[in-house]
């Protein structure tokens, strides 16, 4: 007679907790091991889904599926760092403030300070760096976002009442929805609320502009497959529709309206027919139709690298057909927390005015004392390859142990919790041995408001004076930016589409982690996530007779980088894709500042194989 086998094995302690890396509120529970350490990898704790969380119902994007992982991976720095001798040593953060203070009271700089902050930051400490740069009168303080800047600054200049949607749940009630770009990878909620309406309440109907396959696509009704950086000619024709509809039926008397589609007429229509085919035309023609037929309808703009350039018009575009349809816009930013940076910029900070100055150029032409980077590497942050003054001295908050700039001052560790958790998550400032905390390491993490405090006092003690005034910021009102947006784009859009090669599209497999370099160190990313790799379309690898997995030359701009083949049969013959964050791929991204408003800018590159 058989015996049933017995297996010791233990119910592990059950926590829940907040995911830590957006404001959305996502639960999720962490299964914690026996007798582990973090920063072990012998560590058995387990990430479970929390099908409870009135929130997220269980579902979690991919840095969501992965914080536990991430935030107790060793590469997690868990020291603060001072450079002395020429060398970054471990240091307590009050004697680092110190030695910085006591470094701006004896220079007395003009330029003493300037702020860049990555809005992937926690709320919590945006409003207090706000709040310190508001206090000190440092107006040299801005975000850093190369790939929401532009339709930030699109949403600061709006002169359209286009309508928000606060709730995600009031999207199953939706008829229509129109995606820029690939949703599916950055809302889960959103993605989850969209699909019970479409296939639950049979309701929804979608449509997708997008220039490769994606997750969004693969459920659009209707998809088109733009070449990359034409969103504004599709958008504006989308709109000129809806116009000239509104204004048969009911007659239109907004004079911002009027002008917009005066704007288009004279400047994008033009180029309808280069690059739209007629194909393109009839589905945009039926997208109108549908969209002007109900007011419960949502447009969601998510910004990636392949729509980047051009996206102040998009902006713009997409709240004049909120504002005409009566429907939602809803902008998806990569970068967190601008959604609430819009407010904050406008209700409670105005004096900063964020949003309104040139700041990455700024500090990339001129010598500041201190430059203090929250939330990013000016290393590898930034598509393109910008340089800094090496006069001017870095503070760099960050998570994760990474090169960064030879004239770093100071490297803050950073605990990068909007709010306070249970201790299980705390992994930096805690070491969790079984069930109970131990104290926490002098120096450990801390939020970035604790730092600021810090400073703050020590900038108080001392009598520092650091006001900033007088930078150059916009002031022109929205129809002269656009003017100028709209030059500047339809002249680069020509001088792209003449260049020679295959469009290398630069995508991201999940949303920004802080620093852009703790996606390399997950299981997930090992698997999916490959620098060297990029995809290429099986015709094309066909022709130059190229199997999977075989390693060839990318060549752009007299630059030649060594890539590994992944093919992909869904994919347009005349395209390739990479890692956004790759950087290989990060150093061919071509960029620049633009002459009319010294905003940074940069676009998809064409490149040839070999």
């Amino acid at each position: 007679m058989n015996t049933p086998q017995i297996f010791d094995s233990p119910v592990k302690k059950e926590y829940q907790v907040t995911c830590p890396f957006c404001t959305v509120g996502c639960r999720f529970k962490i299964l914690k091991g026996f007798d582990d350490v973090i920063f072990s990898e012998r560590t058995q704790d387990e990430l479970d889904f929390d099908y409870d969380s009135p929130i997220n119902g269980g579902a979690l994007c991919p840095r969501g599926h992965f914080a536990y992982e991430l935030l107790s991976h060793p590469m997690r720095i868990g020291r603060s760092y001072y450079r002395s001798n020429g060398q970054l040593k471990p240091e307590v953060p009050e004697l680092i403030f110190q030695n910085i203070a006591d470094d701006l009271k004896k220079t007395k700089s003009k330029s003493p300070m300037a702020i860049l902050i990555n809005p992937m930051a926690s709320l919590h400490d945006i409003r207090a760096l706000l709040d310190f740069a508001q206090n000190n009168k440092i107006e040299a303080v801005d975000f850093v976002a190369p790939l929401d800047r532009h339709l930030f600054r699109a949403q600061i200049d709006s002169p359209f009442s286009h309508h928000r949607c606060d709730d995600s749940r009031m999207l199953k009630d939706l008829t229509y929805t129109f995606s820029i770009g690939d949703i599916f990878t950055k809302q889960p909620i959103l993605s989850r609320h969209l699909l019970k309406a479409k296939y639950a309440f049979r309701k929804n109907a979608l449509f997708c502009l997008n220039p490769i396959p994606s997750r969004t696509s693969w459920f659009a009704n209707i998809n088109l497959e733009n070449n990359p950086h034409t969103e504004p000619l599709y958008l504006g024709y989308l709109f000129s529709k809806l116009y000239q509809a509104k204004q048969k039926q009911d007659g239109i008397s907004d004079n911002n309206l009027k002008m917009l589609q005066k704007m288009y007429i004279a400047k994008i229509e033009p180029l309808i027919s280069a690059h739209l085919n007629p194909e393109a035309t009839g589905s945009l023609d039926e997208i109108a139709r549908m969209l002007g037929s109900t007011s419960k309808l949502a447009v969601f703009y998510s910004t990636h690298h392949y729509n980047v350039l051009g996206s102040y018009i998009s902006g713009l575009f997409c709240s004049a057909i909120s504002a005409i349809t009566g429907g939602y816009f809803i902008p998806l930013y990569s970068d967190g927390n601008f959604n609430a940076i819009e407010d904050l910029s406008s209700n409670i900070y105005s004096s900063l005015n964020i949003g309104r100055k040139p700041m990455l150029h700024l500090a990339s032409t001129n010598v500041y004392q201190y430059l203090m980077a929250i939330g990013w590497n000016p290393i590898t942050y930034i598509p393109g390859d910008i340089k800094f003054p090496e006069e001017s001295r870095w503070i760099i908050s960050s998570m994760v142990k990474d090169e960064y700039p030879p004239n770093t001052a100071a490297l803050l560790s950073e605990s990068h919790f909007y709010e306070k958790m249970d201790l299980r998550t705390n992994f930096i400032s805690w070491q969790s041995i079984g069930s109970e905390p131990v104290i926490s390491p002098i120096g450990s993490a801390q939020s970035i408001a604790h730092y600021i405090y810090l400073l703050h006092q020590q900038l108080v003690e001392e009598k520092i004076n650091l006001e900033i005034s007088g930078l150059p910021r916009y002031t022109s009102d929205w129809e002269e930016n656009l003017d100028e947006e709209i030059n500047y784009y339809t002249s680069k859009l020509e001088e792209i589409t003449r260049e020679e090669g295959i469009w290398l599209i630069p995508t991201d497999h999940i949303v920004h982690y802080k620093d852009a370099q703790l996606t390399r160190h997950s299981s997930w990313a090992a698997k999916e996530c490959v620098d060297e790799e990029i995809a290429l379309p099986s015709s094309l690898a066909a022709r130059a007779r190229l199997k999977n997995g075989q390693y060839y030359h990318a060549d752009y701009n007299l630059t030649s980088i060594p890539f590994k083949t992944k093919i992909n049969n869904l994919l347009p013959g005349d395209r390739l894709i990479g890692y956004g964050h790759s950087p290989n791929i990060r150093k061919i991204i071509p960029s620049e500042f633009a002459d009319h408003n010294r905003e940074y800018y940069f676009w998809c590159p064409k490149i040839n194989i070999k």
